[in-house]
């Protein structure tokens, strides 16, 4: 059986390697596929975003779960942010995401490393899209979509935080 901690490095070097080829084509397409997923456990959860469909197929059959699924933009413009992945390895594990220039650097000073702008997601949301909101436990942050995910967090001890972003409909 394979730790979480092996399994999240060998999904860190894979989606690395896939990242750097995947955005660039998905650059030219002016949207790319997300999902948001869950790894539940009341005390340290972590949240990931990925827009790689391999790796969510992967954590999902490692017991990660599905709260919500949408569309970044490869294209900036107003009403939009980019987001980056981020990724601490020590003390344990954390999970990041940046959405301005200012929380990039911050995560940066604690120890994190970006695994690279995964798209724009909206600051505003409208109809049919998918909203992403942040929860914080001490120094942990998790980002939920589902409802059933958000009902979860705030019976678990997790704060709601103001960072929400949206994502658009998937078609």
């Amino acid at each position: 059986m394979t730790s979480i901690s092996s399994f999240l490095t060998s999904v860190r070097r894979w989606h690395l390697f896939a990242l750097l080829l995947a955005l660039p084509l998905a650059a030219s397409a002016g949207e790319t596929k997300a999902w948001v997923l869950l790894m539940q456990n009341p005390d340290a959860a972590q949240s990931v975003i990925s827009v790689i469909a391999q790796e969510k197929d992967k954590l999902l059959r490692a017991g990660w779960k599905l709260s919500g699924e949408g569309v970044l933009s490869t294209e900036g413009g107003s009403n939009k942010v980019q987001l980056h992945r981020m990724l601490r390895m020590e003390p344990d594990i954390a999970r990041r995401v940046a959405t301005s220039p200012e929380e990039l650097a911050a995560n940066l000073k604690e120890g994190f490393v970006s695994e690279g702008a995964l798209g724009y997601a909206m600051t505003q949301g409208g109809e049919g899209d998918v909203p992403v909101h942040c929860f914080s436990k001490g120094d942990r942050l998790i980002w939920l979509s589902g409802h059933h995910e958000q009902y979860w967090a705030d019976h678990n001890g997790w704060k709601r935080e103001p960072g929400i972003f949206w994502l658009s409909p998937m078609k």
